[in-house]
Order: C-alpha cells, then structure tokens, then sequence
C-alpha cells in the first residue's frame, strides 16, 4: 500500500521516541478507502510506536488488528459560540433583514433600519449572539466548527436566507447572488 512506502522512514527517523500523530479530516479516506487507511495504520504502529489522533465525522471500523481503537464523540459549539465564530469568519457583515428573516423580528429590541450591519455592542451582544446562532442556516450545523467556517465563506455572494434555504433543499446547486 501507499502506507508502506513511508513506514522505513518513519521508524528509522523515531526510533525510541514517543509520537503522537494527529491526522485531522480522516472522512474522506475513511469512506473511500477505509480498509487500506486501517492497513495502513496498523501497519506504522508496528513500526513505530506512536499514539493515534484522528478527527472524523464518522466512526473507524473495528479492524485495525490488534489495535485498540477508542471513540471519543466531540459535541459542537455552543448557539453563541457558533455565531461568533461565523461572525469571525464571514466576510462582509451581516444585516439584520438576513437575521430577521426567519422570524426573529420580536427577538431585538431597536433595530431601525433593517439594512443596517450587525453590529455587536456590550448592551445587544448576548441576544444578538443568541439570535444568529439560533437562525436556520447555523443551527442545522449543530455547532460543527469547520462547517460554520465553511458557511461563514459562503456570505461573500450568498445571504443568510440563501443559505438556510440551500441547507434545506439539498438539490439546489446553484443559488441567485445576494442582493
């Protein structure tokens, strides 16, 4: 396998020492090739001794030989963490029509004009945190950082209507501009 051309070099190099081996993102190699990633795991743990970390959406299979393999499910961020981080990662500002949109009126109190930015402030910033990360197209997320990133790249041409609507009609390929 493509795993046991680098395994030489891996032991050679580490030989006595401790390594831990964080691979972030396993779910597309999991889900292509799941047998040759665990061939491939077992076989550099017998090489070389090293703990394993991996970040995935979905669980690794039994088989990784005499391995132990041990699950540990991370929940997501918390509603006003996640709209903070999308706030931190958006690229243009949200305005409050897009966070009105799906009926959150009632929830701000003063919005005056509706196509003014979001602007976090120290007397709004809680409610407002918690209205974002309450809206459709975040929530469905359920906290998952690299998915709320990738959303917050998305504002460039998209609003936060779109993307509530896109996440609900999985279908949809391609979505008007903003406007």
């Amino acid at each position: 396998s493509r795993g046991d051309a680098m395994l030489p070099a891996v032991s050679a190099r580490n030989s006595g020492c401790d390594i831990l081996l964080v691979i972030h993102g396993c779910d597309e190699l999991l889900e292509r090739e799941p047998l040759e990633m665990q061939n491939t795991i077992s076989a550099l743990l017998r090489h070389c001794p090293a703990r394993l970390v991996f970040s995935s959406r979905s669980r690794m299979g039994p088989g990784c030989g005499q391995f132990k393999v041990i699950h540990h499910e991370l929940g997501g961020l918390q509603p006003t963490d996640a709209a903070r981080l999308f706030l931190l990662r958006s690229p243009r500002p949200l305005r409050w029509k897009e966070v009105l949109s799906c009926g959150n009126r009632a929830a701000v109190s003063k919005v005056e004009d509706e196509n003014a930015e979001v602007v976090l402030q120290k007397e709004n910033e809680k409610e407002v945190l918690q209205m974002i990360g309450s809206h459709p197209a975040l929530r469905r997320l359920k906290g998952a950082p690299l998915a709320l990133i990738e959303l917050a790249s998305d504002m460039g041409h998209l609003t936060l209507t779109d993307l509530a609507y896109a996440g609900q009609n999985p279908q949809t390929s391609q979505l008007p501009p903003a406007g």
